[in-house]
């Protein structure tokens, strides 16, 4: 059950990463902006 959630969240984790990564491609977010979250990401992961 766990194994499953875990999953679950990498791939929400994934998705949401690659929907920021396309607003930042089209310029809708600033690489500036970005970066704290990105830190962030990483620590929650972990």
């Amino acid at each position: 059950m766990n194994e499953q959630i875990a999953f679950n969240k990498d791939l929400a984790l994934g998705g949401a990463a690659l929907i920021l990564f396309a607003l930042i491609a089209s310029g809708a977010i600033s690489g500036a902006e970005f970066g704290p979250h990105v830190g962030n990401i990483s620590i929650f992961n972990k």
